[in-house]
């Protein structure tokens, strides 16, 4: 897909020309997705996401990832551990005009589902957390987005996903993105 503007805007806002417009209702609190994390999400987003795929954005928050792959034409499922992210996602998804397949609270120890894209925007100390549960849902020849980390934490996060391979990476200021691809075993 070709790289298009995206525009978060509060709901209160009119939106933009020639942008792919997000609404998000500040009030709740969980994202205004104008954090450098959020920003490389959204950038790997648009460069990995496509038309179809089944996708997870987990640790939701106020669903602006959510919303962006839905908006791209994905199946998204969503969780968080906080119900009122979830409150927020809904709302948020609402307000867009979007909907996904499924959103829970939680996070992934019950999922079953396996994902072409994986987007978790959280901090090292959970995703180092969940790597085991994060591996388990990826498809073959599928990403994962890794954000919320730390420069510092960086390496510590690598050296966890040792059996991915990193594709891509970008720094913002002093947050760290990281995207691995899991390749088809022969």
């Amino acid at each position: 897909m070709q790289i298009v503007i995206v525009y978060l805007l509060s709901s209160w806002l009119e939106k933009k020309e020639n942008c792919l417009n997000i609404q998000i209702n500040p009030a709740l609190a969980f994202g205004s997705g104008h954090h450098e994390s959020t920003n490389s999400c959204i950038n790997f987003i648009q460069k990995y996401a496509k038309n179809g795929q089944r996708a997870l954005d987990l640790g939701c928050g106020s669903g602006i990832l959510s919303i962006l792959l839905a908006k791209m034409g994905c199946i998204v499922d969503a969780c968080d551990v906080d119900d009122l992210a979830i409150k927020s996602s809904k709302e948020n998804l609402s307000l867009n005009n979007v909907s996904l397949n499924k959103i829970w609270c939680g996070s992934l120890q019950k999922n079953t589902e396996k994902y072409d894209l994986v987007v978790a925007n959280l901090t090292a100390d959970i995703i180092k957390i969940l790597k085991k549960e994060l591996h388990e849902s990826l498809k073959e020849n599928s990403y994962l987005i890794l954000s919320g980390i730390l420069n510092r934490y960086e390496d510590d996060i690598k050296q966890d996903f040792l059996k991915l391979r990193l594709v891509d990476s970008l720094r913002l200021k002093e947050w760290s993105s990281l995207v691995y691809k899991k390749e088809v075993l022969c």
